[in-house]
């Protein structure tokens, strides 16, 4: 009985780890643990996959994961990748891959291995999420901060041409401040005119 009662609970916990691997937003891939060509093979795939790559359950089971990869895939990264496989470590990283209409996405991944009671690696488990989104915020983000780099140093540049001019008048300490509070001021109104016109 307590064996059956075993069976039956085990039972439950796939059914629920199922139903959870089913559920998730996550693309969960299951592979064989072979490394070498043409693996590892691809034994499940869940429907987070498909919808990320476009690629339904059956057209990638039994395929090596590599087929998602293309020209724009960076090879150091899949170095990087088989290095700590190899090693039988989990592996984090990024990557560009392709879906099934050829559009190019980026995916982040969280692979681990699965071992047997030898410590053997059998199965590799990757969870994956596209986040080609937030690293087009984050390319953006990162273009602007350096256009206002060279606005701000441009601007500084320009503010200390003023001083520099101001200095070289012979003037009083309050002609000098009156000089270079009217300079500053015209650069704000024309810097004001140039941006507004850029609206």
């Amino acid at each position: 009985m307590a064996v059956r009662d075993g069976l039956k609970l085990g039972t439950v916990d796939l059914r629920l780890l199922q139903a959870a691997v089913e559920a998730t937003g996550e693309a969960i891939l299951i592979t064989s643990g072979d490394l070498d060509e043409p693996g590892p093979r691809i034994e499940y795939a869940n429907p987070a996959f498909t919808r990320m790559t476009g690629y339904a359950a059956d057209e990638v089971v039994g395929r090596s994961p590599r087929f998602l990869q293309g020209p724009g895939t960076d090879r150091s990264v899949l170095d990087g990748l088989r290095a700590s496989l190899e090693a039988g470590e989990t592996a984090q990283g990024e990557a560009l891959n392709y879906r099934k209409d050829g559009s190019a996405y980026m995916v982040e991944w969280l692979i681990t291995p699965v071992c047997d009671a030898g410590g053997q690696v059998t199965n590799w488990v990757s969870a994956q999420r596209d986040v080609t989104g937030r690293r087009a915020g984050e390319d953006r983000q990162a273009l602007l901060v350096r256009e206002l780099h060279h606005r701000v140093k441009n601007t500084l540049a320009t503010v200390q041409a003023v001083l520099n001019a101001t200095m070289r008048s012979s003037l009083s300490a309050t002609e000098f401040t009156r000089a270079l509070s009217g300079r500053i001021s015209s650069l704000a109104r024309t810097h004001a005119l140039i941006t507004e016109n850029l609206d």
